[in-house]
């Protein structure tokens, strides 16, 4: 079965397929190869544990240069930035649910145990520091708050 290869993957298309995934939407990968759709939904279900190129691979049974090369091939992106991609949507998710979290905790949390790397991602992928973010959310309840409060006045 071949592949429809998503032509110049860039960040925003990366962002748009895994935010499909993220939401249970998995006919994005419909017509992908079934390896693919294997090793796909098990990184979907399992993207908070450590997981490696191999895990996956065993998983959709197929070696892992193979399952790199459906990567490359169908989706134009490697394994680690669908993986990344999904674990910073769940960070992010963690923070809006809960502002008052530790960073370290969300880190932990979401798959990544190095909490250098998970900063450094948490930038490339949303151009901003985790801490930031969790400001910027914070700041958001706080407005919506005051906002109710003033319509609570009036009424």
């Amino acid at each position: 079965m071949d592949c429809q290869r998503i032509e110049n993957t860039t960040q925003a298309n990366l962002g748009i397929i895994s935010e499909q995934l993220f939401i249970g939407n998995m006919q994005v990968i419909a017509n992908y190869p079934p390896a693919l759709q294997r090793a796909i939904y098990y990184i979907c279900n399992h993207y908070t544990d450590p997981v490696a190129l191999s895990d996956v691979a065993d998983q959709a049974f197929i070696s892992s240069s193979h399952l790199s090369y459906l990567f490359r091939q169908c989706l134009n992106l490697r394994f680690k930035n669908l993986l990344s991609e999904l674990r910073i949507r769940h960070a992010m998710m963690l923070i809006e649910k809960n502002p008052a979290a530790m960073i370290t905790e969300v880190s932990l949390y979401s798959g990544f145990f190095d909490l250098s790397h998970f900063e450094k991602m948490f930038r490339r992928y949303t151009a901003m520091a985790p801490r930031t973010y969790r400001n910027n959310v914070r700041l958001r309840l706080t407005a919506n708050k005051n906002e109710v409060a003033k319509e609570l006045e009036v009424i």
